[in-house]
Formats: C-alpha cells, structure tokens, sequence
C-alpha cells in the first residue's frame, strides 16, 4: 500500500512532456529513420494536439516507412482536411490509397492532376478501378504535357500492346527507352511482345536487360525463364528461376521444367511449394503498373 502511494505521488509530480518536445522528437527520430521511436513520439503528440497538419503528415510518413498504408490513411486523410491545398500530402495520401486499392479515394485526393506524379496517381487509380479508356486518356494527356518522360512513354507501350498493337507499342516502348535507357519497364514490355508473337531469341535480349535493371522482379524472369526453356535452354530456365523471389509462380514455372527435364522428384517438391504459397499468399500485381 505505501508502495502504490509513492508511485502515485511520483507520476503526480513528473513533469509532463509538452508538445513541441514530442514533435521535435518525432520529427528528429524520423530523420534519424528510427521509425519505430518516431511512431511513439508522434502519436502522443497527436493525442495532445489532434488537430496539427504537421503532426499528423508526419505520422502519416512515419507509417508509410513503416509499411503500413492501412494505419497511414487516416493520419494523412486528417492533414488532407487540415490543409486541402498542400500537394505532397495528397500525392502520399493517394498513394497508400492505391496500395490499399481504394481507388476512388485516390482520384478525390489527386482531383485535376496538374503535375506528372499526379498524373501517375490518377492513371493507376483508373486503371486499378477497370475504366482503361480513362487510363488511357489520361496517358495520352500526360505524354503531351510531359513528352520527356520515359514512365508516360512506357505506360502508353503497355496499353498498345494490350490492345494487340505491337508495331504502336514498340513505337512507344523504344520512345522510352530512347528518353532514359535506363529505365527498366521499356526491356519488359519489349521483350513480353516478343513473348506473344513467339520470337524468343529476341525476348532473351530484352527480358534479360530487364532483369539485370531489376533482379527481382518476378514476371520479368518468369518471362526470361519461359524465353530460355522455349529455345531449348531449360537448364538455364531454371537457373534463372531459383534465383527468383519466392512466388507460387516461380514454383509452378519450375515444376514443369523439372519434369520436363525427367527429375520427378523436383518437379512433385517444386509443385507442393507452389500450392503452399498459394494457399498463403496469393500472387498479386500491382493494378496500375505494368512493373
């Protein structure tokens, strides 16, 4: 009993931590990356202060590092509606939006896109929610008003070549590739039209300067390992694949080719690791993107 009394005239006389020490030490672990320690500070300091736009944004971004759109969505909604006019936090609110696939919350958040990243944000959202011909519009907007831009060249390939407009796509793909050759969707896509029209030795080339722009991608070397196994490489197909991410694609893709390569073992073990992953973790991509 004495001892609860003395912890209760303890905390009675701690002195409080104000507001401005638990913003400046969010604002400075955030800085530090110590996300974690950011989080804590800056959701005491909401707590005091619930309606700051800096706070709040902060938290916000705080979640965003931390990977976890669900829990950013509300703190970067409140700054949103705290500060209507500021662009960032409605470029990161519709971007959290979009990974969570609360597509019509990202077109409110963008509204008229004015800039190439917003841009970006609405093309993903219209395509994410199914309506292509906006996505398609808005495309053609942006490549008008930015014509230097490898992604909107890249994007307008993608859709060409969906469409079955190969000699357009590669039009627009190798646009792409000429602004910035060193961005990688222009390889992809490239060598996924020669995936379609079965020229795989060509597919080799691009899908394997793809895949040196991004190792870990896996439809990139899904597509490469397909290209390798269709010219008689099968061995070098799975190389390819067993340096892949663990995807239940990757693992259906090995098993054929252990089959086919008469090592049944493999395939049945490859096979079982494909059901597994996909009872767990359904394959998904991203709505907008074509990488």
């Amino acid at each position: 009993m004495i001892r609860l009394l003395w912890l209760g005239v303890a905390l009675w006389q701690a002195p409080a931590v104000s507001f401005d020490t638990l913003a400046k030490l969010g604002y400075d672990r955030y800085a530090e990356d110590r996300f974690d320690e950011a989080r804590a500070a800056l959701e005491r300091a909401v707590a005091l202060r619930p309606n700051s736009f800096q706070v709040r944004f902060l938290l916000g971004a705080t979640f965003v590092q931390l990977q976890n759109p669900g829990a950013a969505i509300p703190h970067l909604q409140r700054a949103v509606a705290l500060n209507p006019g500021h662009a960032d936090a409605r470029k990161l609110l519709a971007a959290q939006c979009i990974a969570t696939r609360r597509y019509a919350e990202v077109l409110a958040a963008v509204r008229q896109p004015t800039d190439e990243e917003t841009h970006w944000l609405a093309i993903e959202a219209k395509q994410g929610a199914g309506d292509a011909a906006g996505a398609l519009a808005l495309a053609r907007q942006a490549s008008q008003w930015f014509p230097q831009s490898a992604p909107v060249a890249a994007w307008l390939g993608f859709q060409m070549q969906f469409a079955g407009r190969y000699d357009d796509a590669r039009r627009h793909l190798l646009r792409a590739r000429e602004i910035d050759p060193a961005h990688p969707a222009a390889y992809h896509l490239l060598g996924e039209i020669c995936l379609k029209e079965e020229k795989h030795a060509e597919a080799i080339t691009w899908l394997q300067q793809a895949a040196a722009k991004m190792p870990d991608d896996v439809e990139t070397l899904l597509g490469l390992s397909l290209a390798l196994a269709e010219t008689g490489e099968s061995a070098q197909a799975i190389t390819v694949l067993q340096r892949a991410p663990e995807d239940a694609r990757v693992f259906l893709q090995l098993s054929r080719l252990y089959f086919k390569l008469g090592d049944e073992t493999r395939a049945r073990q490859a096979s079982e690791r494909s059901i597994q992953l996909r009872e767990t973790n359904p394959p998904a991509r991203a709505a907008g993107r074509p990488w």
